[in-house]
């Protein structure tokens, strides 16, 4: 079971010092977990307002492109979701298409082979998001997708990054300016993850971050329970009552990510926060 992907982008925004909270979301990753249910039912919770299906991690290079999700979800292919997408849409859920995630097989060579793999995400779906560290040519897909949009449907994106990933493929793509959301994944990564004995060093990040992004909302992206990443996992009431009340002073905040549904679904951990967000 996978629990840690590597990368996401997704598509489908009298002197007194008062600090202003902005209100935000919960969104969730799915697909992962054939004990989670379906993706009808976590929209149908109420919990979330945005979904990402997690993933299709093999495109490019002439590949022929391919979902990996827990047996039992949707198929091997984005149109096995299509039912259950317009389900969570009537109901106001936003729901991205991850592309990419650790051990899967893909990769592009050029900006023709950008295209073509945004033409496929464009044929099955009109959100998605890019998890990971970035790669080569993963600008060129952003612009390709972003070119889509008319004034009557845009093609949504987001992208997720690591906390501690700054470099100038990274700085390429966010550079871009076409991302609606991005969730950026503050577990896994010693350097910038929460740790109750040192808190200091995500707040450092959060900031760096939302004066690096100049365009769309950003989320933080957090394990729903404390087996869901190997570093990061924040205690509910330190989320309410510590982190959270800092981050929503930016005015970019846009909420909270979870990984993932399944977690989420034994830990209550949404329903926890909800409050807080």
């Amino acid at each position: 079971m996978a629990r840690n992907p590597v990368l996401f982008l997704s598509f489908v925004i009298v002197a007194l010092f008062i600090e202003t909270a902005y209100g935000g979301e919960i969104g969730v990753y799915w697909g992962q977990n054939s004990n989670e249910g379906t993706l009808s039912e976590a929209c149908a919770t109420g919990k979330y307002a945005f979904i990402n299906i997690a993933f299709l991690n093999r495109f490019g290079r002439g590949r022929n492109p391919g979902l990996n999700l827990a047996a039992g979800h949707c198929g091997s292919s984005p149109a096995g979701c299509s039912a259950a997408i317009n389900d969570c849409q009537a109901k106001g859920v936003k729901v991205f298409l991850s592309i990419g995630g650790t051990g899967g097989d893909y990769s592009l060579e050029s900006k023709a082979d950008a295209q073509k793999v945004a033409d496929y995400l464009w044929k099955t779906t009109t959100s998605a998001g890019k998890e990971g560290a970035p790669a080569e040519f993963y600008d060129d897909l952003a612009r390709s997708l972003s070119a889509y949009s008319t004034p009557g449907k845009k093609a949504l994106l987001s992208f997720s990054p690591r906390c501690g990933s700054f470099n100038q493929q990274l700085k390429a793509v966010v550079g871009t300016g076409l991302f609606d959301y991005v969730w950026i994944r503050f577990y896994d990564s010693f350097t910038c993850s929460y740790m109750r004995s040192y808190q200091g060093a995500m707040l450092i990040a959060w900031d760096n971050w939302t004066a690096f992004i100049k365009t769309g909302k950003i989320f933080v992206g957090l394990p729903a329970t404390q087996d869901a990443a190997e570093v990061g996992y924040i205690p509910p009431t330190d989320a309410t009552n510590l982190m959270l009340p800092s981050l929503k002073s930016t005015p970019k905040y846009g909420g909270v990510v979870l990984w993932s549904r399944y977690f989420d679904d034994n830990n209550g951990y949404s329903s926890s926060i909800k409050v807080a967000v």
